[in-house]
């Protein structure tokens, strides 16, 4: 469309909600489009246009895809139908049902005739569409032990490719449905992957910030001489040759990758550590008690009765945050029951991660995300952010006890200033078992600061989880106590870009790692920080270095 700069062309609206998924139609400069107010769009991509819509569900669409011959499209999703439509006219060529939870995700063989589906039921169907659309799946595959977020076809059309929450990558055989391969095992749930054009190279996305790229296996039996199709009788068609133009060689040169450094070890036998960080335990199904757990605080919170459900909420938080690091409605519960509490030092925890976290929408339907980063917000800003109050403005929001009476609001010195690096809040959203936070609850204020410095540092210095083993320290238990400082920093005058009143600083502890935090609204801040020697960079630019004495406050003004 005349653009090779990669700026934006045009914003398409139409949604109503979020867009679960599109899919370009393999010839036409059409793009299809779904999402959870229930429709599927195509859109003209030469002129921005919706060309037809239909509501194609009775609950929200979370996958839709075109077929390689672009004849036809499929949709799927929370109704727990799926449907192929005709392409252009839209009509609804047929519906297929099998999975018992939301489906996630579709792909159509290369060949067009086999369709393969994912769900939240952990399981993947493989349908025949060709001579006829059959209503029953051919092959169910099962092992994934929790969501299955994405599959895809060899280039070639003899295996399928299933990614999962569960943290693995697995190959199977689309003829007999046999499961090939764990190809990866991976600290967090998967959530994304794509094979190369040449079909020699896959990359795979997980919930930190690293990409891994795999090479495609090429020394399974099965997989021998891929170079036919598979029909929809799930046999191999030799007719039908897969193309290849470049040698391997070449095609390292295409990609600017070293294939021979990609060479997946798995190709030697493994070892016994190796094997028990790649195997998926089959009986022991974790991910089931982990949605299970998920299930029940959605419940919980639907109830709107903290006061009768504190202790069964605040534990169930607990143990999903130790599996699912970024669940914001676990934050959210721990939130209310923090409040109950007065416990405004891990409140104040939760709050600054909870900003990090994501609701899964699939499983939540207690509240709206919206509502939940309202409160969230309400809370940091009106409660936490003390350039409300020292801009003379009183304390508005209001927290009540079990009774109905009102709490008072009285933060100590720590739950005011004890504040948090960004890079420590995004770690611990990503990596699970990072932090045990049981650590942290129904402490004296000092010791919560202690630990949390330490902890601080640990987990910047590091990102290896606790083992499962690992035991909690006690409330009663004393850590070795930091000395303290007190840093008062006004950023009003310094040239920063400045968000709401907030404008973003960098520090660093002599010997340690630089720390990115934001001011109040006022453009200044009051912090706790360990004694030493700190480095202070404003825009990328270092400004200053200080020592700050055990005791003692410093007043620090940059222009």
């Amino acid at each position: 469309m005349g653009c090779k700069d990669g700026s934006r062309i045009r914003t398409l609206r139409f949604h109503k909600g979020k867009i679960n998924s599109i899919s370009y139609h393999p010839q036409d400069s059409v793009l299809l489009s779904a999402g959870s107010d229930r429709k599927w769009v195509f859109w003209d991509l030469v002129s921005g246009k919706s060309l037809l819509s239909h509501k194609g569900h009775t609950s929200q669409i979370l996958a839709a895809s075109f077929s390689p011959d672009g004849k036809r499209f499929a949709t799927a999703g929370s109704d727990l139908f799926i449907k192929i439509w005709e392409y252009p006219q839209g009509e609804e060529l047929g519906k297929l049902k099998g999975h018992n939870k939301p489906v996630t995700t579709l792909a159509f063989s290369p060949d067009g005739k086999l369709l393969a589906s994912g769900s939240q039921d952990n399981q993947i169907f493989l349908w025949r569409l060709e001579p006829g659309i059959s209503k029953t799946p051919f092959q169910k595959l099962e092992g994934h032990s929790y969501i299955v977020t994405q599959v895809f076809f060899s280039i070639a059309g003899k295996a399928l490719i299933s990614i999962s929450k569960d943290k693995t990558m697995r190959l199977w055989e689309v003829k007999s449905g046999k499961m090939l391969r764990i190809l990866h095992g991976d600290s967090t749930p998967l959530v994304a992957a794509a094979l190369s054009p040449d079909g020699k190279l896959i990359a795979l996305s997980n919930l930190t910030n690293d990409i891994t790229i795999l090479t495609f296996p090429t020394d399974i039996p099965e997989l021998q001489d891929d170079t036919g199709d598979v029909s929809a009788s799930g046999e191999t068609d030799n007719s039908a040759s897969l193309q290849t133009s470049e040698s391997d060689s070449d095609a390292s040169d295409k990609y600017g990758i070293d294939l021979e450094n990609l060479k997946e070890m798995e190709k030697l036998p493994m070892t016994a550590e190796e094997l028990r960080a790649y195997a998926v335990t089959e009986t022991d199904d974790l991910s089931t008690v982990q949605y299970e757990m998920r299930q029940r605080l959605n419940l919980l919170l639907k109830t709107k009765d903290t006061c009768l459900h504190a202790a069964e909420m605040e534990k169930l938080a607990l143990k999903i945050l130790v599996i699912v690091p970024d669940d914001l409605a676990a934050y959210h519960a721990l939130v209310k029951t923090s409040i109950l509490k007065q416990d405004f030092a891990t409140l104040s925890l939760f709050v600054s991660s909870g900003y990090f976290a994501e609701l899964d929408q699939e499983l939540y339907d207690y509240i709206s995300i919206l509502e939940i980063r309202n409160i969230f917000d309400n809370l940091r800003f009106e409660l936490f952010d003390q350039s409300f109050v020292r801009q003379g403005n009183k304390q508005k929001i209001k927290l009540a006890n079990c009774k109905g009476n009102p709490l008072s609001v009285s933060l100590s010195g720590i739950s005011r200033n004890l504040r948090y690096p960004v890079e420590f809040l995004k770690k611990i959203n990503s990596i699970p078992r990072l932090i045990d936070l049981r650590e942290y609850m129904n402490l004296p204020q000092k010791e919560f600061q202690d630990r949390m410095f330490a902890e601080i540092e640990r987990i910047l210095g590091s990102r290896t989880p606790h083992p499962t083993s690992y035991l909690p320290r006690t409330p009663e238990e004393r850590s070795e106590q930091v000395p303290v400082v007190i840093l008062n920093l006004n950023l009003e005058k310094a040239h920063t870009w400045k968000n709401d009143g907030m404008a973003s600083f960098s520090l660093r502890k002599l010997g340690g790692q630089w720390q990115s935090y934001q001011t109040d609204r006022d453009n200044r801040i009051v912090m706790h920080l360990p004694a030493g020697s700190y480095s202070l960079k404003v825009a990328g630019v270092l400004r200053k270095t200080f020592f700050l004495i055990a005791g003692t406050q410093l007043d620090l003004s940059i222009d």
